[in-house]
């Protein structure tokens, strides 16, 4: 028992001082080139809620006078505080006890072992920040276009309605179906582990979790229903498909009331060049008073561009930015702006923003969850031990009206 516990001391010293630091920089800098520009700010958390002062409008007290007339009237710039939650993050690690007691004729193998499940998990880690920083905050995969059934074994066949879900999606991933008025479409022992991924088909294979799954085919809707990745339905982050869907609410807020909280959005940009490039700057800057200084888009986008550049035989110019990413420049006055090709966006999307406006805001950073006395902790009913990473944030911005997304381009 001793040396169990020897090895458990051993593990969590690990795990805090070893491990954690990498994982820290790697999640937080490594999953997405846009994420990585943002300012990491504390202040405005409060509690658990993150509260920004969004101005808009100008100031009223402005304008021009005779040599007998009244000074104009005062009328500051408006102000309107934004409120919302932060959102839990989460990553657990799971060791067996057998592979705990290998530990002790091998200490070399179980190095390489915790290693490599490190690596993994900052892998899958950054792919799952890096999406969800794109999304809408419900967590949504993708559309579900048909549903098959298989009786032996039990398993769902699904065709996504396009490519891009079949790229967030992958063997040993963990599911949930829900249906558009956003309730479960499975209950109880819903969640559905990934089994199989068929690029070309776009379809995905899954089969039952917690429980014998059931024969759903029929009740799946057709091009409505979608995946969500297990438990996360509008728990994920903020991203930048919240900002740019002016319908929805954003930050509690209703854009309704307060249209100033809309983006500019072109959905027929068409061919890729300068010219169309600089035309979506100028009608975000000149409204808002942003500077545009970081862009990203699609891949096919990225590959239309450099196309651009060498139809004119111009030199493609490059830049590196925070996070270790290199980008192509757009250059607009001298100055250069990088533009990032992001494989999460969708084909034909370019985004544009001011980075100034956005943060992530957070509580701390990526920490153990030790509130049981370590790192690891017996997992009940089960020969394994336990650790999980925990982050409480959210990423904003404060002047919305100030970026930009553009879609419709004709890709490469």
């Amino acid at each position: 028992m001793s040396d169990n516990i020897s090895t458990i001391a051993m593990m969590t010293d690990a795990y805090k001082n070893f491990f954690l630091p990498g994982l820290r920089e790697q999640m937080d800098y490594g999953s997405s080139a846009f994420l990585a520009q943002l300012d990491r700010n504390t202040e405005d958390v409060v509690g658990k809620d993150i509260r920004i002062t969004m101005a808009y409008g100008r100031t009223g007290g402005i304008g021009a006078i005779n040599e007998s007339g009244s000074f104009p009237v005062a009328n500051p710039r408006k102000f309107k505080q934004a409120t919302w939650e932060t959102k839990d993050l989460a990553a657990v690690f799971q060791i067996s006890d057998k592979a705990i007691a290998a530990s002790k004729s091998s200490t070399g193998a179980f190095a390489n072992m915790l290693e490599k499940q490190f690596a993994d998990c900052e892998a899958d880690a950054k792919m799952y920040i890096g999406r969800s920083v794109l999304g809408d905050g419900t967590g949504k995969l993708g559309v579900i276009h048909s549903a098959t059934w298989s009786a032996t074994p039990k398993t769902l066949t699904f065709v996504m309605t396009s490519a891009l879900p079949i790229m967030y999606l992958s063997e040993g991933m963990l599911v949930d179906i829900y249906d558009d008025s956003g309730s479960a479409v499975l209950t109880g022992g819903s969640t559905l582990e990934v089994i199989a991924v068929d690029d070309d088909a776009l379809s995905v294979t899954v089969k039952g979790l917690l429980a014998d799954l059931t024969d759903i085919s029929a009740t799946v809707e057709a091009d409505a229903d979608f995946l969500v990745a297990q438990n996360s339905y509008g728990k994920e982050l903020t991203g930048l498909a919240a900002l740019f869907d002016n319908t929805a609410t954003l930050y509690g807020l209703s854009r309704t009331t307060y249209p100033w909280l809309k983006v500019p959005v072109n959905a027929s940009v068409g061919e890729i060049n300068d010219m169309a490039i600089q035309k979506l700057i100028d009608k975000a800057e000149s409204r808002s008073g942003s500077k545009i200084n970081f862009m990203q888009c699609a891949q096919d986008v990225n590959r239309a561009y450099i196309n651009y550049k060498a139809a004119l035989r111009q030199t493609v110019d490059t830049l590196d930015i925070t996070g270790g990413y290199s980008a192509v420049s757009y250059v607009n006055g001298g100055k250069k702006i990088p533009i990032v090709p992001d494989r999460f966006l969708p084909d034909g999307m370019l985004d544009g923003m001011d980075t100034k406006d956005w943060a992530l805001y957070h509580m701390g950073d990526w920490t153990w969850r030790d509130e049981g006395g370590g790192v690891l902790t017996k997992i009940a009913g089960k020969p394994a031990w336990g650790a999980e990473l925990i982050r409480f944030c959210d990423v904003g911005c404060q002047r919305p009206r100030g970026q930009f997304r553009a879609s419709g381009i004709q890709g490469a």
